[in-house]
């Protein structure tokens, strides 16, 4: 990561010795993106800021994305957790406004529409796990992105100092030298790709003992999800290492539980994240966290399961989670599906409707025109698909 920037006093536009055109807003498009992801959208759009000679300041309003969301800390929930990308501020941009040292003409704010073609198609994005259909080189494709996701983090990411120094207290109170296999497994509600069940990365943490003869070794565990945390300690007694982190029993994710604090749902993934790209050697799926412990570190070794994975369409997305599809122990499956369906909706709202104007979820013609078109286009295979199983658990 980069130290601080060096800002000209007298021309807003000047960083580091560069004059920039105008500054770029990047909003966030995404009301349910967890923090990781809040990063990748960051990093895109920072992209194709400099792409136009644009000096980037993220603001990722708290009041569209509720879950992190903590008024005391104020409305840009990026600069909860980092530094301004380029060493302005998104209030700092808005003083300049009010007090006429830079015009309106000089910011330029990307559309919902951009931001979401950044991340999901644009062939050239930032990008943790590709989405649609397979690379003919799922590996080669992952080691170009992860190049491209370093080289992005290690010049615009900067991580506040206090959640710097709480890592570092953490890290200081380790006083054994001994080798720490980090691991992160995803579980609740993780359906865009294959998730790796936790056998797998038995295997490759008994091989790794064995094959470099560790006779003392620590597992670091980041997880969302609480039965993994019981399931790696019963494999791995009196090694285990675990951060404090909020954790969820079900398909909720940690950041939509009412019950934890805002703001610390972001610090723990962070956190978690930092300290994932402390070990020795990192073992991660498909999910995005584990990946920027790679992105953070660049020359931690790793075994990434994502190259076996394959990316899941969305049409499984109501029949299809990390929690069920691992047989995670938990509530009955007829409220998983309804939780489920519940995330869904709220995912329409974001894909079907504020792409086109964020304003448009509250106008009720609108909001049904795009509810019956999303209907009419998932309803009939959601159908066939329960229509199937039925058959099958039905048929002698």
């Amino acid at each position: 990561m980069t130290g601080g920037r060096k800002l000209d006093s007298t021309d807003p536009l000047v960083v580091d010795g560069h004059r920039f055109d105008a500054f770029a807003i990047i909003p966030l498009p995404d009301r349910n993106a967890g923090l990781s992801v809040l990063m990748t959208f960051a990093l895109n759009g920072v992209r194709n800021a400099i792409k136009r000679n644009w000096l980037p300041v993220v603001f990722f309003d708290g009041k569209f994305n509720r879950f992190f969301h903590e008024p005391d800390r104020g409305d840009n929930i990026w600069e909860y957790y980092w530094l301004p990308v380029m060493g302005v501020s998104h209030a700092e941009l808005q003083a300049m406004l009010a007090c006429g040292q830079i015009s309106a003409e000089q910011v330029h704010t990307f559309t919902i529409k951009e931001t979401w073609f950044w991340h999901f198609t644009d062939p050239e994005r930032i990008g943790t796990f590709w989405l649609g259909e397979t690379p003919a080189d799922p590996d080669a494709w992952m080691r170009e992105k992860r190049a491209l996701g370093q080289r992005y983090v290690d010049e615009y990411i900067r991580v506040r100092p206090e959640i710097l120094e709480k890592v570092k207290a953490i890290e200081r109170m380790r006083t054994t030298d001994t080798y720490r296999i980090g691991v992160h497994i995803r579980g609740t509600d993780f359906s865009y790709a294959q998730a790796t069940a936790p056998v797998v990365y038995y295997d490759v943490i008994d091989r790794l003992v064995r094959d470099q003869n560790l006779s003392d070794f620590r597992v670091f565990l980041a997880t969302d999800q609480q039965q993994f945390v019981d399931a790696f300690a019963r494999r791995y007694p009196n090694r285990l290492l675990t951060y404090d982190s909020a954790r969820s029993s079900n398909d909720i994710p940690p950041f939509k539980r009412s019950d934890v604090s805002p703001y610390k749902k972001g610090e723990d993934v962070l956190i978690d994240i930092l300290l994932l790209s402390h070990c020795d050697h990192v073992l991660k799926g498909a999910a995005s966290v584990g990946e920027y412990a790679l992105w953070f570190n660049s020359s931690v070794p790793y075994t990434d399961f994502a190259v076996h994975s394959r990316h899941l369409r969305e049409t499984y997305v109501v029949s299809s989670n990390a929690f069920a599809d691992l047989n995670v122990d938990g509530d009955h499956a007829v409220k998983r599906r309804i939780r489920r369906l519940h995330s869904v909706c709220e995912k329409f709202i974001e894909k079907e409707v504020l792409q086109f104007d964020s304003r448009a979820w509250k106008n009720p013609r609108i909001f049904l025109y795009y509810t019956l078109r999303y209907l009419r286009r998932k309803l009939p295979r959601a159908l066939r698909h329960y229509a199937s199983r039925a058959y099958r658990r039905l048929a002698p």
